[in-house]
């Protein structure tokens, strides 16, 4: 107990050393979607540092209040990318959850999921395999084109959701490898928990590529979470035990480069990382920073290691209007909003229209979806909203977390819309031009 209050003590200096930067200008108030939607001083930026200037004094009084507080964020980094003090939000936001974590500790059925599955790869794919099979009797079709489907019963955890369960391959020539083709440089790649489980077909899309292009490809096959979902829960052990392992698997092999088609997963590993090991001793610094130095988006390794002029546009697209959605930690945390959009260009004959607004938040924000989903829907039709206005009927994206919330508001409002990856997007166009390299 003696050490825990200790460790608390010591999160919390660390804490009040960042907090002085913000000047409660209430610049966030324009940004923060969650404020547009209830208007409530204490959901933007500036209200939740206001409480965090006296959060020991908080967490004595009202822990519970303290942590509902803080749960009401998507981490979505809007307040920080327009902070004109640089306060760093979001890491001030994901310590303070850890330091409730570490006071009121973790709940039954959090412990169970963060150390119970998600912590144990094997474990964690087993738990899957078996939720596909219950899948089946639990839910129907609601969607055929966008694969979703809604609860057979009315259960209030799923209430109206349309889930998008695991992608289907689409009906494209896989690409052909030219086996006289040298070798480049090795990638490593970090497929994601939602890619792994939902959305395989992103992991295939990003191999076929890698390897077209002539690279050694090394995919951990136990990698595990990267451990975002249990920072953000305010779990310290499970990110401990998930980076841990993640360590030691990609200290396997030698590589140049580690690249992710899931942009949280990349600032996980570039920024949280080495944000949050030193609160570990056990930790080598070094190899963390190692794997932080060589990460990189998807996107931006192909855009810094391809010429754009011999990527093939997809010709089954030629006449069709294709938007953008920005995710927020590749624009807003990765500083990345460019290079998806060149690889769409090249990929779809300029036929690109900006949405407004592309870079607002659609509203996922991992568990904060779970918790206050009617919340999370309303800023989703926004995004919907702005997408009818271009006219397009694709949409592209560079994260396979909102591509899971797309689907979800798009089939509850029966659209006949298409929602690919940008990487997917590449490999079908080089596919479908019969391209062997």
């Amino acid at each position: 107990m003696k050490s825990k209050l200790l460790s608390i003590l010591e999160s919390l200096r660390e804490l009040d050393t960042q907090l002085i930067q913000c000047m409660r200008c209430g610049m966030c108030q324009a940004v923060c979607p969650v404020y547009q939607e209830t208007g409530l001083e204490t959901d933007v930026a500036r209200g939740k540092l206001s409480l965090l200037d006296g959060l020991l004094r908080e967490i004595l009084k009202d822990p519970i209040k303290v942590k509902k507080r803080l749960e009401r964020c998507l981490l979505c980094g809007s307040c920080q990318a327009n902070c004109p003090s640089g306060v760093r939000a979001v890491e001030i936001f994901l310590r303070a959850r850890t330091i409730v974590g570490l006071y009121l500790g973790i709940g039954p059925l959090e412990r169970i999921l963060l150390r119970g599955v998600i912590s144990n790869p094997r474990i964690f794919n087993g738990f899957f395999k078996l939720f596909k099979i219950v899948s089946k009797l639990l839910f129907k079709e609601a969607h055929p084109s966008l694969g979703t489907s809604c609860s057979r019963i009315p259960l209030p955890v799923l209430k109206d959701r349309h889930i998008k369960f695991q992608t289907k391959p689409r009906e494209t020539k896989r690409l052909r490898f030219n086996t006289t083709r040298p070798k480049g440089h090795t990638v490593a790649v970090f497929v994601g928990c939602v890619i792994d489980k939902i959305f395989p077909t992103i992991k295939d899309a990003t191999l076929d590529i890698l390897l077209y292009y002539g690279y050694d490809v090394f995919i951990p096959e136990t990698q595990a979470c990267c451990g975002i979902p249990a920072l953000s829960s305010g779990d310290l052990k499970s990110f401990e035990a998930l980076l841990n392992k993640n360590l030691e698997v990609f200290s396997e092999r030698e590589f140049e480069f580690i690249v992710s088609s899931c942009p949280t997963c990349t600032w996980t590993i570039k920024e949280i990382w080495p944000m949050f090991s030193k609160n570990f001793t056990s930790f080598r610094d070094t190899d963390i920073q190692k794997l932080s130095n060589r990460a990189m988006d998807i996107n931006q390794f192909l855009i810094a290691n391809l010429d754009l002029n011999a990527i093939p546009y997809a010709r089954n697209r030629e006449d069709q209007i294709v938007t953008y959605h920005d995710p927020c930690h590749l624009r807003k945390s990765l500083k990345i909003w460019e290079e998806p959009r060149k690889l769409v260009r090249t990929c779809t004959n300029n036929r690109l229209i900006e949405m407004p607004f592309s870079d607002m938040c659609c509203g996922m924000g991992g568990t904060f979806n779970i918790k206050y989903y009617d919340m999370s829907s309303s800023i989703a039709k926004k995004k919907r909203d702005y997408f009818k206005a271009t006219g397009a009927n694709l949409l592209t994206t560079a994260c396979p977390a909102c591509m899971f919330q797309l689907h979800d508001i798009f089939s509850k409002n029966g659209d006949n819309i298409e929602i690919l990856h940008t990487i997917e997007l590449l490999s079908e166009a080089i596919s479908c031009n019969g391209s062997t390299g």
